[in-house]
């Protein structure tokens, strides 16, 4: 025998055929929404930083470079361009700088190696000649700027 059962209609089937209210969709509209915020802000931070590590980079690989060129015109080559007391200018007027990309500027300062051994002098005076210098390199890129020294021996 078999025996069906008729359900009655109660207040919750009328409920669950309702759908959903305005309230609810508001409140589920605001926590997208928080969650949308938190994920774009992550996204833009996460955009600056790689463009800030991107030109840190460049300016790296930018200095290594001069640094390698320079110092091989300086001291390595058959005929160097060691100069006792050589200003900025000298030697800009001597060495071949390499490549730099567009938006990148690069330039260096001479220290010379006082008789002491133990410190670099701004200007080269009889008791700096002591066949030592220190060159500083500075570039300068968009948002940020690096330095590398390196020292130079006749």
């Amino acid at each position: 025998m078999l025996r069906l059962m008729a359900r009655s209609a109660g207040p919750d089937d009328a409920r669950s055929e309702a759908g959903d209210t305005l309230i609810e969709v508001l409140i589920a509209l605001v926590i997208i929404s928080i969650a949308v915020t938190g994920l774009m802000g992550a996204l833009l931070t996460s955009i600056t930083t790689s463009g800030e590590h991107r030109s840190l980079s460049v300016e790296d690989t930018i200095l290594r470079s001069y640094a390698e060129t320079y110092e091989s015109q300086i001291q390595f080559q058959s005929s160097p361009d060691f100069r006792e007391c050589a200003t900025v200018s000298d030697y800009a007027k001597s060495l071949t700088a390499p490549s730099t990309p567009a938006g990148y500027t690069v330039g260096f300062t001479v220290q010379y190696g006082n008789v002491s051994g133990s410190s670099f002098d701004q200007t080269c005076g009889t008791s700096d000649k002591t066949g030592v210098q220190l060159i500083t390199l500075n570039a300068q890129g968009p948002g940020a700027m690096q330095t590398l020294a390196f020292v130079v021996r006749n």
